[in-house]
């Protein structure tokens, strides 16, 4: 135990941990000095090795933020490697000229980048935070100030230990959604990790439905292997808006194999009437849900009885799709 910090426990082991190898550490039953006891709790570490290029990759970047908003940049480690982002800096690179300029540190103490893991970079977390929703916010980590990313077009690069470029990104509105109107707070997304980074087809904005941004979250327009007879489906096939708590509402997950799909879902009945507009000309991602609780246009309750989900969908190619999916709302 540490004589100055009795909350730091120093560990000495008879082995050297070996390069490449992530181990966990599980402590149990431990209490503090007012025996609250930590029950248990595990963390991963490892000796890191050195990045080489493509082992980190930008996988998002906000360049124009909502007002009041901070930009970010989003990296994952796409290798097997653990890697320490005390020996990584984000670079801006010039639009026209490639050069990389504005160099920032990440961190100047360890952190490790175990694989597989999402890294989120910005000046301000809070303001990240308050417009945008995540379910990983311990990746976040606020940098003293940002390279100076431009609106409209840019770079970005991530240097490694020997100042050698692991990856790089120059972006331009080009590479947005072109329906919409306001770009303002709506981050470029990356499509696959294991697509060139330049590659503009390997972009896309963030889904509508995500709220633009996936901030330490898989991309809402990540493209992940699924079963192509499962584009649209239910779940579950039979729902009973009571407000039990159990089968309340029924979800509708769609799944496709490329972005940019702009969709809409409407209910009908079993006489082909229409029930509820769900969702009009939204922007989706490459997986999601939609949920439907049982309320009709008219804000009441639809009756009892077999209905029909309609799905239609177009991109900018000119493709258009449409999907069918039955449900049952029941009643206990």
């Amino acid at each position: 135990r540490d004589g100055a910090n009795w909350s730091l426990v120093h560990l000495t082991f008879a082995n050297a941990f070996s390069n490449g190898i992530i181990y966990n550490l599980t402590a149990s039953n431990i209490s503090d000095l007012s025996n609250n006891i930590l029950i248990s709790a595990t963390a991963s570490f490892g000796n890191p090795n050195v990045a080489d290029s493509f082992d980190v990759i930008v996988n998002e970047i906000m360049y124009d933020p909502l007002a009041g908003g901070d930009d970010y940049v989003e990296l994952y480690n796409r290798s097997d490697k653990i890697l320490d982002l005390k020996d990584l800096s984000l670079a801006n690179v010039g639009f026209t000229s490639g050069a990389v300029i504005d160099t920032k540190p990440i961190t100047a103490t360890s952190y490790l980048f175990l694989p597989g893991d999402y890294v989120l970079l910005t000046a301000s977390t809070s303001n990240v935070l308050n417009q945008y929703q995540t379910t990983n916010p311990n990746c976040f980590i606020q940098l003293p100030s940002m390279p100076a990313f431009y609106a409209d077009s840019g770079g970005v690069a991530i240097i490694g230990a020997n100042a050698n470029i692991l990856d790089q990104l120059i972006y331009s509105d080009a590479m947005q959604f072109p329906l919409l109107t306001d770009l303002h707070g709506v981050s470029l997304e990356r499509i696959n990790f294991d697509r060139p980074t330049q590659d503009a087809t390997n972009w896309h904005s963030a889904s509508q439905v995500a709220g633009f941004g996936t901030p330490g979250n898989k991309n809402s327009q990540a493209v992940a292997d699924f079963n192509t007879d499962n584009t649209f489906y239910a779940e579950p096939p039979i729902f009973t808006p009571d407000n039990s708590g159990k089968n309340n509402v029924v979800n509708f997950h769609y799944h496709f194999n490329a972005a940019g799909n702009v969709g809409t879902i409407i209910i009908f009945d079993a006489k082909g009437r229409l029930i509820r507009s769900l969702v009009a000309n939204e922007l989706l991602g490459t997986d999601g849900e939609f949920s439907w609780d049982g309320i009709n246009n008219q804000n009441t309750r639809a009756m009892i009885g077999i209905y029909v989900a309609y799905l239609s969908v177009f991109d900018m190619k000119g493709n258009t799709n449409s999907f069918k999916k039955t449900c049952i709302l029941a009643a206990k």
